[in-house]
Order: structure tokens, then sequence, then C-alpha cells
């Protein structure tokens, strides 16, 4: 392969089996597409060799990021220079429930050093993290610096404890956090700055929160100037969520609202009655919202009779 010098796509999207990349390929200059690069260990291409591949364009997916012994292996990768990547996935391999409980200290702390050395070129406009090790991401996580930087997804990210301060980054659309089982608790406070801060994200239009198994408060601070252009608000699969805030309300432009299989949820908040903009609402597998949205009947009724499409357990109720 090392010898194909004047190759300049290389595209191995879809090659889930495929363990190792053969040494040399960075000396591929010419590249401009590499899908997805894995990290060799005692044989397979070292992450050093991505350091002057700095024509890489559009999606770059760096997989079995766990095989890098040291912190400062990351930063050999020169990441912060590949100017032209738009779409970036970082990712470990995933693990049994198992192999999760035995993640060591050790580890976390080695896995948050890697992933901090591996921070992208501010022009990047799609950010990804899979399988993440670790109590909390790295800083460069939702630095305000990212001005491009349109949709972040966090999924399986399981040990980790906090959010990043996500709301600064003032381009963001697109939010979905996924299956971050250890994660009990969101608000406005993480890492000492505000996770929805003065005008926080001024641009989501969809947020989405998933597979969060541990999850139990949400406190939301909202105003005017925060989350301005939020239109679908989705929450899947967080059994213990106990309540919505009633800041919800204030969320002048939400079209949508998604809840399934929130089975702790016993309400809709009561400020819902104020989002004249909510055109659909649909409720899964949440069986005390089921009694409290019954036409006519149910106690929360009152609150969803403006909404012209509603739709409980595949039911279309109006």
């Amino acid at each position: 392969m090392k010898k194909f010098i004047k190759l300049r796509h290389l595209e191995i999207k879809g090659t889930s089996a495929l363990n190792y990349l053969p040494e040399g390929i960075g000396a591929l200059s010419s590249l401009r597409t590499l899908s997805k690069f894995i990290v060799g260990d005692d044989r397979g291409c070292k992450i050093e060799e991505l350091k002057d591949l700095n024509r890489l364009e559009g999606d770059l997916e760096i997989v079995n990021l766990e095989r890098l012994a040291r912190g400062n292996d990351g930063s050999k990768a020169s990441i912060e220079k590949k100017q032209y990547i738009n779409v970036l996935s970082l990712c470990c391999v995933d693990r049994t429930d198992d192999e999760w409980s035995m993640v060591g200290e050790d580890e976390k702390e080695q896995m948050r050093d890697v992933f901090g050395s591996l921070r992208p070129h501010e022009n990047l406009k799609e950010l990804r993290i899979c399988n993440y090790i670790g109590f909390g991401l790295p800083i460069w996580v939702g630095d305000a610096s990212f001005h491009n930087l349109v949709s972040v997804q966090l999924v399986n990210c399981h040990l980790c404890r906090q959010l990043p301060p996500l709301g600064y980054l003032p381009s963001l659309k697109y939010l979905e956090i996924d299956g971050i089982r250890e994660l009990q608790y969101v608000g406005h406070m993480h890492y000492g700055v505000p996770f929805v801060g003065p005008k926080g994200f001024p641009a989501l239009e969809d947020l989405t929160f998933k597979r969060m198994q541990r999850w139990e408060t949400w406190e939301l601070s909202v105003s005017e100037e925060q989350m301005p252009c939020l239109l679908q608000l989705t929450i899947l699969g967080c059994p213990r969520l106990e309540a919505i805030p009633d800041e919800l309300g204030q969320l002048r432009a939400l079209e949508s609202l998604t809840i399934w299989q929130c089975t702790q949820l016993k309400s809709l908040p009561k400020s819902l009655h104020r989002l004249t903009t909510l055109r659909r609402l649909i409720i899964d597998e949440c069986p005390f919202l089921k009694e409290r949205c019954r036409k006519e009947t149910g106690g929360d009724w009152g609150k969803i009779v403006h909404v012209p499409n509603i739709c409980i357990d595949g039911e279309q109720i109006q």
C-alpha cells in the first residue's frame, strides 16, 4: 500500500471486521480521503502515521483508540492541523457490561489524556465520540472556539458523570446524548461553567437524550435568550427520569416532543399549555403519562388539548 504514492482516495467504510491497516499509510501524502483509520498496537498502522496526512478532507473515523498506551500518543497524529476534515469520529471498541465494570482507574485517566490530545481543527462541523472510557470528556469538547460545529453525538460514553459545556457552541444545531449510563443529573453547572449559560445553545434545533439508564434529575434554566431555536426534543429510554422541567414552556420555538420508555414520569410540565408552537406530541411506553393524557378525562389533558397531532402508544388521539 505504501507504494501507491499517488493514491488520493481510500474508502473503507462498512468494514467492521477490519482490525488493522498496513504499516506505511503515512507515506501516502497525496491522500484526500481516508474514511477510517484503525489504530494498531503491536502490529498494523500506528497513530503517528496520520501526522503528515494534512490534505485529508471530508469524513475521518479513528477507531480502536483503546490501543494507545500513553496519553501523549494522540498528539502524534496532529489532528489539529487537519483543517479540511468536516466530520470526525473518535471511537474505542464497544464492551460488554462486565467489561465496562472492570475498567480500572488508570485506564480511565489514560483515555482522557488520549482524547484530550486529539483536539481537532476549529473548522470541524460534526463530532462523534463513541465508547469513551472515563468519568469526564476532555476539556476541548464544548470549547466555543469550534464556531463551525453544527452536530455533536456522544454515544455509549457509559462512565461519564458530567457533561461538557456544550451550550457555548455558537453554531450547534443537533445534539444527541446516547447511552451515558452513569449520568444521574443534567443541569446548568458542569466543570464549573454553565451547561446552559447566558444565551446558551443559541442555534440548537434538535436535542435528543437516549438510553440514559440512571438519569433521574433534569434542571433547566431557560430564558428567552436560551435555546431560542429548539424545534424538536426527544427523550428515549430514560426509565428513572422523574420529571421534565417546568421551564420547558419557555422554549417558544418547540414543535415536536417525543417521550418513550420513561416509566417514572408521573406527569407533563405545568407550563406545557404555553407551548402554542407545539404541533406534535408522541408518548410511548410511559404508563403514568398514558393515564394522565387520556382525552378529556386525564389530568394532563388541559395541558395538551391545543396540540393538533397527539399519538399515545401508537393510537392517534387527535
